[in-house]
Formats: C-alpha cells, structure tokens, sequence
C-alpha cells in the first residue's frame, strides 16, 4: 500500500469507534499507524522481566518489548517506573542516572514475600538506597495475605521498620493481595495500618488496586494524594464498580510486568495497550483516551 492510501486509512481509523477500527485493523492488517500511541508504565520490574529472557543490562529498550502485546492496542512506550523490590537485583546509582535518561525512574523497596528470609545485609542495602537523593520512588512495600499466615505478622514487622526510612518528598508505592478464600477488603486493613504512621499528605500509588468503592473512597478521604493502579487483574463485579468511581485524576495504569500474563507468555511494558483496553470497557472510554489519561496522572505523580 502507498505511503498516503496508509495515511488516510489512519485517518479513517481515527474517526470510527474503537469496534469498527478493529474490524478493519483486522481486515487490512498491514495497514499499521505510522506512530503508536505512548504508554508510559506506572509499574513494572524491569530486573525480573529482563531475567525472563536471559537478560541483565537494565534498558527500556530491552525490556519493552521482550514479547508481542495485542496487535488491536499496540503502543510506543516511552517510560515508566521500574521497580526493583528484591535487595540482591537493586540498581548501581549508575545504573539509576542511565535509566533516568531513558525515561524510566527508579523505585527500590521490599516486597512482602521477602520478610521472612530479609537479612541484615539486605536491611543495609535497603538503607542505603533508599537514602540517595536520585531515588524518588520508595517501594513496593505492604502485605501480601497469599503468602503462608505464619509469614503475615512478620510482613507488618518489616513495613513498620521500612517506612521509617521514607521521606516526605518520596512516592510511596504500596502492594496489597488478599488470600484468594478469604472474605473482606484487604485495603481497609492496610489503609487503617498506615494512618497516623505517615503524612496525609503523602503521595501515595496503591500499585494493583482490587478494592472496594469503600475502599476507594476511604482513601482519598485518609490520603488525598493517592492513586490507583489498575492491571489485566480478572475483576469481581464489585470491583468492576470501584474501578468506575476512582476519579480521572487519580487513575493509572500498570502492566506490573512479568506478570499477568496472557497467551502464556510473560508480560512486558508493550502490553500496557491491553490494560488501557481492558480499562476502558469498564469505565466506558475509548482506549486511547485511558491510556492519555493514565500517562498524565503518572507523569505527574512521578514528576517525570
């Protein structure tokens, strides 16, 4: 097809509803865009995803694109936050300033599904970077119930001695997954752990929100700077609904790569397309117009 029959099929793409744009996409599927929409990942692990393939120099470019997203929603990646939770994998401050001029930023915690094996030298490595100036991002951190409940009074331990270590001007990135058989809104009981330990005016990113619309609310009415991170994650209804009422400015999106999958492979920032799609037939957007949005909300948040 000749360069301007490309262009206006573009054109033509960008005026039909997301539907009849994939049913034509899918009729003519040569015919791609000359420029992807931009995603910018709010969370993802750049050292596991690399890992995945055989990889350990840390680069966008690497990890990006590593393995195909759906072709209905591809997207040009452009940056993100990649977040290195595991002492062993953290970053050199080299390695953090290069990512920097790649668009990515760096967020160094512990996961909960390390508190009951942290050692001493790992507490110290935590220290000291989570201390640099150039780490803006402070986590994951928080409690995750799928873990043994032997582990779980250990997991509150760890977040209390951590979070003596944030600052006022960090993004606090917090993880929260209930047991897959128990009952009740796992959010409430970490929102209730948090308040009076940190500032209400803390900026806060609750990275893969299952929640409630009480929860939703709860919040924002605790910690009016926080935002909801949104994956492919399978949605009950009632959180169907809670995704519907996270207000447009405190919506982002994740791939949260390698995880969550699909097609049985593991996922990569490039697949973010599929989480604004997924997104956007909850809340009743089109997916491009998702994607914007979360992009706006995590440059923002993120002073990226």
């Amino acid at each position: 097809m000749e360069t301007g029959g490309l262009c206006g099929l573009v054109i033509i793409c960008g005026l039909l509803g997301e539907r009849r744009a994939k049913e034509l996409r899918d009729a003519f599927p040569a015919a791609e865009p000359l420029e992807w929409p931009e995603a910018w990942d709010s969370h993802f692990h750049m050292d596991r995803t690399l890992a995945r393939a055989g990889l350990t120099e840390l680069s966008l470019a690497a990890a990006a694109n590593l393995t195909p997203g759906d072709k209905s929603y591809q997207v040009k990646v452009i940056g993100g936050v990649a977040v290195f939770c595991d002492p062993p994998s953290y970053p050199s401050l080299e390695e953090v300033t290069r990512l920097k001029s790649q668009g990515v930023i760096s967020a160094v915690g512990i996961h909960p599904r390390r508190a009951a094996s942290l050692s001493e030298a790992d507490w110290k490595a935590f220290e000291k970077m989570i201390s640099l100036p150039e780490i803006t991002v402070f986590g994951e951190v928080g409690i995750d119930h799928t873990e043994d409940p032997t582990h779980w009074a250990q997991q509150h331990v760890v977040l209390d001695k951590a979070l003596g270590f944030l600052r006022p001007d960090q993004v606090l990135v917090l993880h929260n997954r209930k047991a897959q058989d128990k009952e009740g809104d796992d959010m409430l009981q970490l929102l209730y752990h948090l308040k009076g330990v940190i500032p209400r005016e803390q900026k806060i990113h609750v990275h893969c929100f299952t929640g409630s619309i009480m929860a939703v609310e709860l919040w924002i009415k605790e910690f009016p700077n926080v935002h909801f991170g949104l994956t492919k994650v399978a949605r009950s209804e009632a959180e169907r609904q809670a995704v519907c009422r996270i207000p447009d400015d405190k919506l982002l999106l994740e791939t949260d790569s390698p995880y969550f999958s699909s097609r049985g492979q593991y996922s990569c920032p490039c697949h973010l397309g599929g989480v604004a799609a997924g997104v956007s037939r909850i809340r009743g957007m089109d997916w491009t117009d998702v994607l914007t949005l979360a992009n706006t909300n995590a440059r923002r948040l993120y002073n990226a």
